[in-house]
């Protein structure tokens, strides 16, 4: 039953096989980097049940889940789960604007509507693009209607 558990968890979890240096005598020896002292690259041996004990710290238990983003933090409803965590922790909320291209482009200042030479607001257009232009070839995204 424990090697089936641990056959689970050996990939990529909390000791790669590589850094196994050694086995002898219920003893075993392995590499690790401490970076206390500089990164410099040491060695540790343990009993081989000091190390399996350890080793089973690493594991996570049986209805959780090895992924990144998962549960408060999933993609699903982060806003709402995140904003419902600040609640409780009585952090501090800050409630962002979403405007439009015109309110950011009036808000920095400018003002496309208005010819910078001379200060007149009605434009002419002065070249008609012409009818028999193609559109351009259809794609699979799909754009969303405001």
């Amino acid at each position: 039953m424990l090697l089936i558990i641990l056959a689970r968890y050996t990939n990529r979890v909390a000791i790669a096989n590589s850094r196994i240096i050694k086995l002898e005598n219920h003893q075993l020896t392995f590499r690790y980097k401490d970076y206390k002292d500089n990164g410099k690259i040491k060695f540790m041996t343990l009993d081989v049940l000091e190390f399996l004990r350890r080793f089973l710290m690493h594991i996570l238990p049986h209805s959780f889940k090895k992924i990144r983003y998962f549960g408060i933090m999933s993609s699903r409803n982060r806003n709402t789960k995140l904003l419902l965590c600040k609640k409780l922790t009585r952090t501090k909320i800050i409630e962002y604007i979403r405007l439009s291209t015109d309110q950011l482009i009036e808000k920095l200042g400018l003002n496309l509507k208005k010819c910078p030479v001379c200060g007149c607001t009605k434009f002419k257009l002065k070249e008609l693009l012409p009818k028999n232009i193609k559109s351009p070839p259809a794609s699979n995204y799909q754009f969303k209607k405001n």
